[in-house]
């Protein structure tokens, strides 16, 4: 219902987010590349887990950690 409303209030705050930073490091732990907070709109996937295989370029997993939302 107040969909569009939270979501921009949250990426209005650019405060960091702990929780997310930490389930990509425990990630990275794993021996896994990630990269953080992708998209190429105002909406972004906290995490996303790159292929592990160093000739392919793409993501095979995405995080979602709702944010400060």
């Amino acid at each position: 219902m107040n969909g569009e409303a939270t979501l921009a209030a949250a990426h209005r705050n650019n405060r960091p987010d702990d929780f997310a930073d930490s389930i990509a490091q425990f990630i990275r732990e794993q021996g896994f590349r990630v990269q953080q907070y992708v998209g190429c709109s105002g909406y972004r996937i906290d995490i996303a887990v790159e292929h592990p295989s160093d000739t392919v370029k793409q993501f095979v997993a995405g995080v979602e950690c709702d944010g400060f939302s």
